[in-house]
């Protein structure tokens, strides 16, 4: 009980809603889901901007930008994410999801 996997505001790359002025919405991240044995073992998280088109990886200070952002809002939430070189990750124990 009490284990499990929820991703919250994925839609980003799909569909960018409205804008607003004081928060920029033309970043989001790919959530790639490992699994192992049919299980969650890992999740990648990998930074792309979505404005102006075409969708693209961050890179650089903008890249590290978006990976504090979110590393601080999972922190709010009680999870620790990893640095990768592609981005960020979060390894899910045995009999996750």
């Amino acid at each position: 009980m009490g284990r499990g996997l929820t991703l919250y505001d994925t839609g980003n790359v799909i569909d960018d809603y409205w804008p607003l002025p004081f928060f920029d919405q033309h970043w989001g991240c790919i959530f790639l889901l490992d699994l192992l044995d049919g299980r969650p073992s890992r999740l990648r998280l990998v930074p792309i901007r979505t404005r102006p088109w075409p969708v693209r990886l961050a890179q650089g200070r903008e890249k590290q930008a978006m990976m504090a952002r979110m590393r601080t809002a999972s922190a709010a939430l009680g999870t620790r994410l990893q640095e990768t070189a592609e981005g960020l990750e979060l390894r899910l124990p045995a009999g996750a999801g």
